[in-house]
């Protein structure tokens, strides 16, 4: 499971001095009521965290939302999008609690607007169940995750990457919540449920497999092998 990007080094002058140089301030509002012109804004947004400038993004993104909010509101589409941007590079910006207070908010008016069977209210909670981990409700995250993973096999079916997704992240956060022989079940059922998809020599199988043996390993003591995040 994909963790949020940690800020940047406190060397980087652009990120730790001024977040806001670093974001592009020339943009118009009126780029916004164009067709689309929004996800230019969302990519440049991105663009700007991927590069290690958590911050910046973060700046960036909060700019844009209130711009976008104020013009559209905020249930039009384009705040929605930009409003999960805004709650992600949150969270990579280092508040974990933040993000997921916004992602509870996002996800209400996603319910809302969209319905529970929509694809971007299941994308909305299954960040807001790694964000709860990351802020330190490992139990909450192991809730919201079993619930998922009853949501997505019935829309989506029980092979679709996201919903084996949910499967391993769910595994992943029973072991951070103190529950090792919970976790190395849910990878042992995951690993099973792969093989009979994917065969036993595809390259997902050995995420999976080493994070089984994490898991059996914290189970008996032994936390030699790290676990992967990446299932």
């Amino acid at each position: 499971m994909p963790k949020p990007l940690k800020n940047s080094s406190p060397s980087n002058p652009v990120t730790r001095s001024d977040p806001r140089r670093s974001s592009y301030s020339g943009w118009s509002p009126d780029a916004l009521y164009q067709s689309d012109g929004y996800r230019v804004l969302i990519r440049f947004g991105s663009s700007l965290g991927k590069s290690g400038q958590a911050d910046a993004a973060h700046s960036h993104f909060q700019k844009l939302a209130e711009s976008t909010v104020r013009r559209f509101g905020a249930d039009h589409p384009a705040a929605l999008t930009i409003r999960l941007h805004l709650a992600q590079w949150r969270g990579h910006a280092g508040d974990a609690a933040g993000a997921a207070a916004a992602f509870e908010e996002l996800l209400a008016d996603r319910l809302r607007n969209l319905g529970p069977d929509h694809p971007d209210t299941l994308t909305t909670r299954g960040t807001l169940a790694a964000m709860r981990g990351e802020a330190g409700d490992e139990a909450g995250a192991v809730e919201a995750y079993a619930q998922l993973l009853v949501a997505r096999p019935q829309l989506l079916g029980d092979q679709h990457s996201h919903t084996l997704t949910a499967w391993g992240s769910l595994a992943h956060w029973q072991g951070e919540a103190g529950d090792p022989a919970g976790a190395a079940e849910a990878f042992a059922d995951l690993l099973n449920h792969m093989i009979q998809i994917f065969g036993e020599d595809h390259p997902h199988l050995q995420i999976v497999r080493h994070n089984l043996a994490y898991g059996r390993g914290k189970k008996d003591g032994d936390t030699a092998v790290g676990l992967s995040t990446d299932c």
